[in-house]
């Protein structure tokens, strides 16, 4: 379609890796064990699904007690801890409410808090996933991964459960989601820290042959609608091609740029609100309808357990029509956090520009192209 070379000069002006800030929620960490707990101002401010109620802490010969609510009325926790517990020794309970689904669970006191993480991440409530499905898959272009069983659920201490938000970004909204990161710091219904990279992802979508518009039907026109839509060229010409049972698609390589963000099961649901309010996320009832970004089957986010987003899961998903399948090898290739830690302080804004400046030269190169037919 165009020159190799100056093509792929181009591509190398791309940067494939650009780090958002980390946005942080400060927090008291608790200042005694459980057992030595004897004051409100020792427990952590914060736990799992709620905000210490300061007046609610109460403290006997038996034990204490501490309750934890959401501001919203979301959800909260409550922890109780008993001297004398099941076959005489010192047991903490911990309820953890989310979204009107409860889940409790014992177990002998740790000697820190801090050694919750193990027996707390084995504490998930079934509902929960269902629950959060139901709920914004219904609203928004969103596909849902609900916990794996053969997977390590990350359960952070103090602020529990941890998920993880891959949004594909078309380049012209590179500086949009950057915006919208950096309102989330004072977004006052954020309560807990926030990680966000955005990085190059190639993704494939297999577009089904008579299941399909005319134009989205073409190779060639898909190929001319990707470089439009994403900002990027596919990493080769489409294609079409028999499935196993028999269907025919066309196959497109994508090469696009994907925001991965990782956050507690508390902010969930106003993250995913934020980002699709600013149209980084599009609507549910628009995806049989509007084939632009973001409402389209193949520019749907997804929401995974966080861990998973750095593992090669092979994630794919069709739309309710079977017209689209959308596939993921794997989300994210940061795998350590030292390489988080290493991009801090880095300012994406000249990342973004660089970005922005090359896809401006990559329509030039095409546009030059086609004019000289």
């Amino acid at each position: 379609m165009t020159s190799e070379i100056p093509l792929k000069a181009i591509l190398e002006k791309y940067p494939d890796f650009i780090p958002l800030p980390f946005l942080v929620r400060p927090y008291r960490s608790a200042s005694a064990s459980p057992k030595d707990i004897v004051t409100v101002d020792q427990l952590p401010s914060r736990f799992f699904f709620g905000d210490l109620i300061d007046e609610e802490f109460r403290k006997d010969e038996n034990g204490w007690e501490a309750i934890y609510q959401d501001i919203e009325g979301n959800g909260g926790a409550i922890i109780t801890y008993k001297n004398n517990g099941p076959k005489g020794r010192p047991s903490l309970y911990i309820t953890n409410e989310w979204r009107g689904i409860e889940h409790s669970f014992c177990m002998v006191a740790p000697e820190t808090f801090d050694e919750l993480a193990y027996q707390a991440s084995q504490a998930y409530a079934e509902g929960w996933d269902e629950n959060a499905a139901e709920r914004l898959c219904s609203r928004y272009n969103l596909e849902y991964l609900p916990n794996q069983p053969e997977s390590y659920a990350l359960c952070g201490i103090y602020d529990g459960f941890l998920r993880a938000l891959a949004v594909p970004l078309p380049v012209h909204m590179l500086r949009k989601a950057y915006g919208c990161h950096i309102e989330l710091q004072e977004d006052k219904k954020i309560h807990t820290g926030i990680s966000s990279t955005i990085h190059l992802c190639p993704s494939i979508v297999n577009y089904v042959v008579g299941k399909n518009s005319e134009e989205l039907s073409n190779p060639s026109h898909l190929f001319l609608r990707t470089i439009q839509q994403l900002g990027r060229p596919p990493l080769s010409q489409p294609i079409e091609e028999s499935m196993n049972d028999g269907t025919s698609v066309i196959t497109v390589q994508r090469d696009h740029y994907l925001l991965v963000v990782v956050f507690t099961l508390r902010d969930m649901d106003r993250i995913v609100e934020v980002m699709h309010s600013r149209g980084l996320i599009g609507d549910r009832d628009q995806r049989l309808t509007n084939d632009d970004y973001p409402h389209a089957p193949e520019y749907a986010a997804v929401i995974v357990q966080s861990g998973l987003e750095t593992k090669s899961i092979q994630y794919n998903y069709f739309d309710e029509e079977q017209r689209r399948r959308t596939y993921y090898h794997q989300f994210s290739k940061l795998r350590r956090i030292d390489q988080i830690e290493q991009s801090e302080g880095i300012d994406p804004k000249p990342l973004i520009a660089q970005a922005e400046a090359a896809t401006d030269e990559m329509f030039k190169c095409f546009l030059d192209v086609m004019k000289k037919g």
